[in-house]
Parts: C-alpha cells; sequence; structure tokens
C-alpha cells in the first residue's frame, strides 16, 4: 500500500463560477479542509453560489467527503445556487461516486466547462431529479 498524500485543495474563479480542485486524499482527517473552504465561498447575500467541485485529482475518498458534499448541496440547493462535480469514469473516486449514490444528488461531468454550462444554465441538482453522469 502506497503512502497517503496529504489533501491539497486549490480555488479559482471561472467566469463567474467557483471551481475547487481537489488533490490527495479526502478521509476523516482531512474532510473538515474541504468542508471548509466549500463553506468559505457560499455566500450569506442573496446571490446564489455556483460551484464545480474537480475531483479529477482526488485518488481517495471515503464516506466523510461523501458527507461534506451532501452538505454543501443541501445547503447551495436552498439558497438557490446549484453545484456540480467533475470526475473521470475511470478513476478511483468516480467507482465511489457511484457506489455512495452521489451522482443522484448533483451533476457529474468529465469536464469544468460542461458543469459551468450546467450551472449557467440553470441547472440544479437533488435527490430524486435526472443527473446527468457521462
Amino acid at each position: 500500500m502506497g503512502e497517503k498524500r496529504a489533501l491539497a485543495v486549490k480555488v479559482r474563479d471561472f467566469d463567474g463560477v467557483h471551481v475547487i480542485a481537489v488533490s490527495g486524499e479526502c478521509d476523516m482527517s482531512t474532510a473538515p479542509i474541504l468542508k471548509g473552504v466549500i463553506q468559505s465561498l457560499i455566500p450569506s447575500s442573496a446571490e446564489p453560489s455556483k460551484l464545480i467541485v474537480d475531483l479529477r485529482n482526488l485518488e481517495y475518498m471515503d464516506s466523510s467527503a461523501y458527507w461534506v458534499l451532501a452538505a454543501a448541496n443541501k445547503k447551495i440547493l436552498g439558497a438557490g445556487g446549484g453545484i456540480a462535480l467533475v470526475a473521470a469514469s475511470g478513476q478511483p473516486v468516480f467507482r465511489a461516486i457511484k457506489l455512495l449514490k452521489i451522482d443522484r444528488m448533483m451533476g457529474v461531468f468529465p469536464s469544468p466547462e460542461e458543469a459551468r454550462s450546467f450551472l449557467l444554465a440553470g441547472g440544479k441538482t437533488g435527490v430524486g431529479k435526472e443527473n446527468r453522469v457521462f
């Protein structure tokens, strides 16, 4: 088994949408870092948040990461915003997304460009809605 890679989180603006690029491993010891970053990007103002969480370089996630994403999804949708994930279909994290049924909560896209287009077109996700998963 390889050495654990620390979680790294980088934020950038993509023409009005926040992109959170996550790499390394997200588990119970590192999930609070991701949670803090996401919470800092959800404004208390009337402007709804649009967030993309790019997981293409995330090597591992456990249920702690799931709960962070689920809570963010609930809070952002409740405020009228939207959240989408970016993941590559061949990576282990994509399998976790399917196994944990995260794709039933939020859209999963192969690129930030597709996720951004979805969000800017008013795309919202939530349990029971049809979500795009490639």
